[in-house]
């Protein structure tokens, strides 16, 4: 990924995902500073994400997943208040969420599956976004986890059996079905139905 990208002046979307790309990113998208939207998936690119991005303060979408970034999550990327779609899934990442990520209230789409490598998460709070899909159900070997809140997003199908979904936080969400209060019976035994304690 060449740095001269950095000279673009006035671009609104950039679309680079497909494009067998390596490298890293460079911090010359910093300068890109009216980026609406941004799609970087499907390379090769590595590295970590580089603090420059703090610069791009408008972004509503960015998508960065299935490349090979690694390193931690910028704390930064909780300054991106507009941003409703954060794509981050099949990279390196280390295991921490930075807690500004807590300052995005707009996110959309589905919970990613690795969600479950964040094996000692004790409090998960994705509420009031626009979550859509199921919860995954690799959510269910995410042994530490004792707090989630997931109210007022728009998930649907089964609750995962894990022991933290007993108090868990889902109302406002009308598609979630099973065995708790507030909550659709389960119209047929699921999976695993048994909670562990």
């Amino acid at each position: 990924m060449t740095p001269e990208i950095g000279n673009v002046k006035g671009i609104l979307g950039l679309d680079l995902s497909l494009n067998h790309l390596i490298g890293q990113i460079p911090k010359e998208f910093g300068k890109l500073t009216s980026l609406i939207r941004l799609l970087v998936q499907n390379n090769s690119i590595s590295g970590n994400i580089p603090g420059k991005f703090l610069s791009l303060a408008k972004l509503e979408s960015l998508d960065l997943s299935d490349n090979r970034l690694n390193g931690l999550i910028p704390t930064c990327i909780g300054d991106f208040v507009h941003l409703f779609q954060l794509k981050l899934r099949n990279n390196k990442f280390g295991k921490n969420i930075p807690m500004e990520i807590g300052k995005m209230t707009h996110l959309l789409g589905d919970i990613s599956p690795q969600l479950a490598n964040l094996k000692v998460l004790v409090d998960l709070n994705l509420s009031h976004n626009g979550l859509s899909g199921h919860i995954p159900e690799e959510v269910e070997s995410m042994t530490g986890l004792q707090v989630v809140f997931l109210s007022y997003n728009e998930l649907e199908g089964p609750i995962p059996n894990n022991k933290a979904f007993i108090t868990a936080s889902l109302q406002g969400n009308k598609g979630l079905f099973g065995n708790l209060t507030g909550l659709q019976p389960c119209e047929r035994p699921l999976k695993n139905s048994i909670v562990k304690r």
